[in-house]
C-alpha cells in the first residue's frame, strides 16, 4: 500500500534490470530511466487555456495549441511558445539529437545573421526573392535573417578542414529560422519564424556523400517512426537550395497544403511538383497557351526604376515563357524552371499583364502535346514535362497500368544531395591523397522541429482535444481528484508523488475547489496520454480502494489500486 506523506519534488536513482516486451512498451510512454520524473502542481503551472475558439486559427491544431494554453500569438507569422510546448520540443530535440548523433553529427550553434557579401557568393540573394528578411548595420553593411545556413557552414568547414583525411564531416544545429511570408497562416505550420535542424555533411567524394545521404534517410526515418504519427517519404524539388537528389518527409493530414501522389502497387511517390505519371485515356489535340514569368519581376522593375534607371535587376529575371498545354490539363511551374534552368520562383501571369522588356519569349511545348500531333505551330518549342501530375494517372515505374492516388501531407523534413554548388562558389576544397585541390561534396538534410509540433496535433486530435503520441506528450499523466476531502487529496498527491520517483512526468491537479468537470475537460484538451483519477472508489482508510486510469489515445478505462498505477504507468528499464 502507498503511505501517505507530504507532497516533495521526487528523487530516485535508476538501476539497469532485464524486461520483458511488455515492459519495453510501456517504457516508450515515458522515455529514459536517467532522471526522476517531473512533479508539478497544476496551481503554480503556467496553462493558460481557453474555453473559446480563438477567431484567427483556421485549422484545428491552430486553435488547439492556442486554447490548451501552448503558444500565444505575437504579431503576424509569430509566436510566444508556452510552457508546455517547450515541453513539447525539447523531447522532440532530444529525439533528433538522438538520431541525428546515431547518424555521427556534431552540434553546434551558428549565428542568425548572415552577411550578405556570403549570400552574393552563392548567388542566392539574389533569388531569394521577397521571403528573405533582409536588413542593414548603422555602417550600411547587407544582411540577412538566415532562412537555411548552407553558406556559413560551408565558409567555416572551408576555413578549418583542408584534407581528405578530414573528412567525411557532418555537423548541425537546431535554431530559429526567418522567412518573410507574405501571407503567414495556419500557426506554426507557416510562421515567419520557425525553429528548424539543419545539418551540412561534407565529403572526398560523391560515392560517400551518397552513402551519408543514405544514412540520413535511414536515421529520418527512425526519427519519424518514434515520433509516432503517420507519415511517408516522397521525391520532391530542391528549389533554391540544391537541384540534386531530394526527397521530402511528410506527416499525412487532409489540411496538409501538399499534394502527394503515390502508386499502391510499386510504392512510388512524389510530392505534385516532381511527381510523373501517364494521362489515362486519350489526349485532346486541343491545346491551352500558359504565360509564365518569374514572381519578383515586377517588384524588380519597380525597384529599379524608381532608383533612376539603375538597373539591378538580375539578368536570369528577365525572362517569359509561353507553354502549350493539352486542354484541360495544367502547367507545373517548377518542372518548366527546371527545364530551363531558371533559378527564380515562376507564376502564371495574363498575356497583357506581361512585363514590357525587350526579352523575348521563350516557347514550351508539353511532350503529351506533342505526341497528339498538334504541334506544327511549336515546331521550334521546348518539348518536355511540363504537365501537373494528377490523381488517376497511370504509375510510369510499374507495369500494373496503376492509377496514381493522391493524399495531402505536412512537410516535416527534407534530404537534399548538393554536389559541389556550395563548396566551389565558397572555396571549399581540400587536398587529395595525391595532394590535388578537389572541391567537396556536400549534403544537406533539414527539419522542421516547431513545424513537427503542429503536424503532429493536426494529425492527432478529436473533438476532445489534443492527443498527443506518448513520445511527444509534455506530461506522462495528471492526477485528479473527483471531490476535496482529504483522504483524496492526500491519495492523489501519493500516487502523484510515486509516479514520478518511479521517473514518469506528472501533473498533480491540485485546484481542489474547481469541479471535476472543469478538471476533467482541461486534461482532454491539453492532451495528456494518461488521466488518473481518484475518487468515490478511494476509500479514507488510509488511502486504500482504487482509482480510475483513462488512455486517451485508445479511450480504455481501468480501475485498478494505486499500486497497480505505478506499476502500470511507470517507465521501467529495457536491458542492452
Amino acid at each position: 500500500m502507498l503511505s501517505l506523506r507530504p507532497l516533495k519534488r521526487a528523487v530516485v536513482t535508476a538501476g539497469r534490470r532485464s524486461c520483458s516486451p511488455l515492459q519495453r512498451h510501456m517504457s516508450r510512454h515515458f522515455g529514459s530511466l536517467s532522471r526522476a520524473g517531473d512533479l508539478v502542481r497544476r496551481s503554480e503551472y503556467f496553462i493558460p487555456t481557453a474555453k473559446e475558439d480563438f477567431h484567427e486559427a483556421a485549422i484545428p491544431s491552430h486553435q488547439l495549441l492556442l486554447r490548451a494554453g501552448y503558444m500565444r500569438k505575437s504579431s503576424n507569422g509569430m509566436f510566444m511558445l508556452l510552457p508546455l510546448a517547450i515541453r513539447v520540443m525539447e523531447k522532440l530535440v532530444r529525439i533528433i539529437d538522438k538520431g541525428m548523433a546515431h547518424a555521427g553529427a556534431q552540434k553546434l550553434s551558428m549565428p542568425f545573421l548572415l552577411s550578405q557579401e556570403l549570400w552574393e557568393k552563392t548567388g542566392r540573394w539574389a533569388t531569394a526573392g521577397g521571403e528573405l528578411m533582409r536588413l542593414h548595420d548603422r555602417h550600411g553593411k547587407g544582411y540577412c535573417l538566415g532562412p537555411t545556413h548552407e553558406e556559413i557552414f560551408t565558409e567555416l568547414v572551408a576555413r578549418e578542414v583542408s584534407s581528405h583525411k578530414q573528412l567525411p564531416l557532418t555537423l548541425y544545429q537546431i535554431g530559429t529560422k526567418f522567412r518573410d511570408e507574405i501571407r503567414p497562416r495556419f500557426g506554426l505550420l507557416r510562421a515567419r519564424e520557425f525553429v528548424m535542424k539543419d545539418a551540412y555533411s561534407f565529403h572526398a567524394d560523391t560515392d560517400d556523400a551518397e552513402r551519408m545521404y543514405n544514412v540520413m534517410d535511414e536515421t529520418y526515418s527512425a526519427i519519424f517512426d518514434e515520433v509516432g504519427c503517420e507519415w511517408v517519404k516522397v521525391e520532391a524539388d530542391g528549389g533554391n537550395i540544391g537541384s540534386g537528389k531530394t526527397h521530402e518527409f511528410h506527416i499525412l493530414s487532409d489540411v496538409g497544403e501538399d499534394r502527394l501522389l503515390h502508386c499502391p502497387c510499386c510504392g512510388y511517390a512524389a510530392n505534385d511538383e516532381q511527381a510523373v505519371g501517364d494521362v489515362s485515356g486519350p489526349v485532346s489535340s486541343k491545346h491551352s497557351t500558359v504565360y509564365l514569368a518569374p514572381v519578383d519581376l515586377k517588384a524588380a522593375l519597380a525597384n529599379s526604376a524608381a532608383e533612376a534607371g539603375a538597373s539591378d535587376v538580375p539578368s536570369g529575371m528577365l525572362r517569359r515563357f509561353c507553354v502549350a498545354m493539352p486542354e484541360g490539363q495544367t502547367v507545373n511551374a517548377q518542372k518548366v524552371a527546371n527545364a530551363v534552368g531558371c533559378e527564380f520562383e515562376l507564376g502564371e501571369v495574363d498575356v497583357g499583364e506581361l512585363p514590357n522588356i525587350d526579352v523575348d519569349v521563350e516557347h514550351l511545348v508539353d511532350q503529351t502535346l506533342a505526341q497528339s500531333g498538334a504541334t506544327g505551330a511549336f515546331d521550334d518549342s521546348l518539348v518536355g514535362d511540363f504537365r501537373l501530375a494528377q490523381e488517376g494517372d497511370l504509375c510510369k515505374d510499374c507495369s500494373q497500368d496503376q492509377p496514381l492516388l493522391a493524399r495531402r501531407g505536412i512537410e516535416v523534413g527534407q534530404i537534399f544531395r548538393l554536389g559541389t554548388k556550395y563548396s566551389n562558389a565558397l572555396g571549399a576544397v581540400f587536398d587529395d591523397a595525391k595532394g590535388r585541390k578537389q572541391p567537396m561534396d556536400m549534403g544537406c538534410y533539414g527539419i522542421g522541429v516547431s513545424r513537427i509540433i503542429a503536424a503532429v496535433v493536426e494529425s492527432s486530435h478529436d473533438d476532445c482535444g489534443i492527443v498527443w503520441p506518448s513520445s511527444l506528450a509534455p506530461f506522462n499523466a495528471v492526477v485528479l481528484t473527483t471531490g476535496s476531502q482529504k483522504h483524496l487529496k492526500d491519495a492523489s498527491q501519493s500516487i502523484a508523488e510515486a509516479l514520478a520517483n518511479s521517473g514518469a512526468d506528472v501533473v498533480l491537479d491540485d485546484r481542489w475547489k474547481d469541479g471535476f468537470g472543469y478538471k476533467l475537460s482541461e486534461a482532454e484538451l491539453v492532451g495528456y496520454p494518461f488521466v488518473v483519477i481518484v475518487g468515490r472508489d478511494m476509500h479514507p482508510d488510509k488511502g486504500s480502494g482504487r482509482v480510475e486510469v483513462r488512455h486517451r489515445q485508445s479511450g480504455d478505462v481501468s480501475v485498478i489500486t494505486p499500486e497497480e498505477v505505478v506499476n502500470l504507468l511507470s517507465p521501467k528499464p529495457v536491458s542492452r
